[in-house]
């Protein structure tokens, strides 16, 4: 069976999300307003992220110095890869995050060979930071980097679209998917929803579940 495996990063391959770490660490609260609309659908993604990275004023330099000391990834996730590989099962990371850091942590954590699907950043001289969205053609120009479209893109390829995620960009993209892995508030909003999903804690137990399901 040919399988196409979607992956967000933030909070679901990461112990914790990445640009909500540096939020908090740099910014404090104040953030939190912005992102409470965008959970509430009264703020499109795609402008509230600027809105959120014109609170950090840090240089690059220090911003992932920070992260490289606090922001880790799920033990299982190199295993799951090498499985993916090894089973023919092509495997994609989506995220509304951003490039630099996905590669800077995926190069710490030795992950290779991985295709990358997200944003980028742009930290001027003066440590303004300047979203750069995914050049990837949008549905409904809600987000930065429309996920949905490269599962539309590949669906006619494969037999079946895996999707595993935890947040508010993964909601979308996920009902568009023939098998879900959910956790934190993507799980809440399928259960109420009344999506079928699997719950998850790592990349072992849904490697467990697909042996089972395939």
């Amino acid at each position: 069976m040919k399988l196409a495996i979607f992956c967000d990063f933030d909070g679901t391959i990461t112990k914790d999300d990445s640009l909500q770490f540096l939020l908090d660490y740099y910014v404090g609260d104040k953030w939190y307003e912005i992102e409470n609309q965008v959970e509430a659908g009264t703020l499109p993604e795609n402008e509230a992220l600027q809105l959120e990275m014109d609170f950090l004023k840090v240089s690059e330099q220090e911003a992932f110095e920070t992260l490289g000391k606090h922001i880790n990834i799920d033990e299982t996730f190199g295993d799951f890869v090498l499985w993916c590989k090894s089973k023919g099962y092509e495997i994609f990371i989506l995220s509304g995050g951003f490039r630099k850091i996905i590669e800077f942590t995926f190069k710490k954590n030795y992950i290779e060979a991985v295709e990358i699907f997200s944003n980028d950043i742009f930290i001027d001289s003066k440590n303004n930071w300047k979203v750069i969205p995914s050049a990837t053609p949008k549905i409904n120009n809600l987000c930065n980097h429309c996920k949905t479209y490269h599962l539309e893109k590949i669906r006619e390829k494969v037999d079946k679209i895996v999707y595993i995620g935890d947040g508010t960009t993964d909601r979308c993209p996920a009902q568009k998917s023939d098998l879900i892995f959910a956790k934190n508030g993507l799980s809440k909003f399928l259960k109420e929803k009344n999506v079928p999903f699997f719950p998850f804690e790592n990349f072992e137990e849904i490697k467990f579940k697909l042996q089972n399901l395939i």
